[in-house]
């Protein structure tokens, strides 16, 4: 998934779609722009749709992305091997032998939630099969098997908390330890370092040189540094260069004075929240550099007008100079 965080400037209106910012409030008209834009990560929205949302907020798709739907669990197709496999012994047993349902759905739970596998989808599975099979299993049984069920909900639930808590303090760590930085090779450097904490495999800041022209300030793949393109490309290569299939989402973003580009990661994976966060810091940390950059051009801009000015200075005083000796000697 690309997120476009692109400031309002002509070369990002000139793209293709164009891409445009606004200042969009955290209140119900920013809360149904998120909700669309979550509809086409999911996929509930068609390809190439376009979607104008009130107080003129575009949000487009590139009808040359192909969704990629990651809601529900049809029987026999899981989000993973396991969980198929999960389902066609879970529903042997309850034909065949009752007798070890209770312990094999202990054993398998806990093997999911060492896994860091998504609990909800295996509980729904499991679900679907009680309430078909619901006629040929005793009550007592199918009691202790909801209170199991019961139970592993409220041990899922506290180690998603923990893990969500945990997840938050790592953002907050790379933020705050982000907002430090005021080099540009101290930031290339810490993003090689800490993006990958972070889930981010592929990762790319462009910024705008002028209206046509983009610079790749940073890149996660090492064989790309600082190559420049047209601004319309999006990306070194163009959309062309990212393999199949992906998510385009142009996000309209808070108006800033900064040109960040945009953001590659996964589309199941990533949140909005977390990006927005990031682009936030990472413009701040942006100004920060810019600012420390003027005032170094600006320094040396003074020093050489100093050097100039004392150059000038010294040359007029042993002109001074001479012109004593000349008068010293006449007199």
């Amino acid at each position: 998934m690309i997120v476009g965080g692109f400031d309002n400037l002509n070369s990002a209106r000139a793209c293709s779609p164009a891409l445009c910012t606004v200042r969009q409030p955290v209140d119900e008209i920013g809360r149904e722009a998120v909700k669309l834009l979550l509809d086409i990560i999911s996929g509930k929205r068609e390809t190439g749709t376009c979607l104008t949302l009130p107080s003129g907020l575009v949000l487009r798709r590139s009808c040359g992305c192909i969704s990629v739907p990651f809601n529900g669990l049809k029987k026999g197709h899981g989000p993973n091997p396991e969980c198929s496999i999960f389902e066609k012994q879970f529903e042997r047993l309850i034909k065949n032998e009752q007798t070890a349902v209770i312990d094999f759905l202990e054993n398998q739970a806990i093997n999911f939630l060492k896994s860091d596998f998504n609990l909800n989808n295996l509980l729904s599975s499991i679900g679907r099969i009680l309430n078909e099979h619901s006629h040929g299993i005793a009550p007592d049984l199918l009691n202790r098997i909801y209170h199991l069920l019961l139970i592993l909900r409220e041990e899922y639930f506290e180690i998603r908390q923990l893990k969500q808590q945990e997840e938050e303090d790592q953002l907050y760590n790379f933020i705050d330890d982000l907002r430090k930085l005021s080099e540009p090779d101290d930031l290339r450097e810490y993003l090689n370092a800490k993006l990958i904490d972070l889930g981010f495999k592929h990762f790319f800041i462009s910024r705008y040189k002028d209206n046509d022209i983009a610079e790749l300030f940073y890149s996660s793949i090492p064989s790309q540094k600082k190559a420049v393109f047209l601004a319309k490309q999006l990306i070194p290569g163009g959309l062309k260069s990212l393999t199949p299939p992906f998510n385009l989402i142009c996000l309209p973003l808070y108006e800033t004075e900064t040109d960040l580009g945009f953001f590659l990661s996964n589309p199941i994976e990533s949140s909005p929240v977390v990006l927005e966060t990031i682009r936030s810091s990472l413009c701040g940390t942006f100004q920060m550099i810019d600012m420390i950059s003027k005032e170094r051009e600006y320094g040396t801009s003074l020093e050489k007008k100093v050097n100039e000015r004392t150059s000038e200075l010294q040359h007029a005083l042993h002109e001074l100079s001479l012109m004593n000796e000349k008068l010293e000697k006449l007199s």
